[in-house]
């Protein structure tokens, strides 16, 4: 909060943000790396979180898939966050 009591990010979204932080300090939560089994969830999973957020429709989930056809994306570096079967979040 800045000294007259108002939001320092005026766009931010609190709720949002509790959210998140119950998803990422939830115990039951694994991160793993993703296996080529996971794209569909993972790309569902963008799909559903950016939908008419911005716009109507959403094409995020598309840029998920381009970026692994991609001569430098490192499949390494990308992980899930897994709760049991389900993708909660992709990184």
């Amino acid at each position: 909060m800045s000294k007259d009591n108002k939001p320092i990010y005026p766009n931010s979204n609190f709720k949002s943000f509790c959210y998140i932080k119950s998803v990422v300090t939830n115990p039951n939560i694994i991160y793993r790396p993703e296996t080529q089994k996971d794209y569909y969830q993972s790309e569902h999973m963008t799909q559903k979180a950016f939908w008419n957020l911005y716009i109507p429709g959403c094409s995020e989930h598309y840029l998920v898939h381009k970026l692994r056809d991609h001569p430098d994306y490192i499949k390494e570096l990308t992980l899930l966050a897994v709760d049991g079967e389900k993708v909660v979040g992709l990184i």
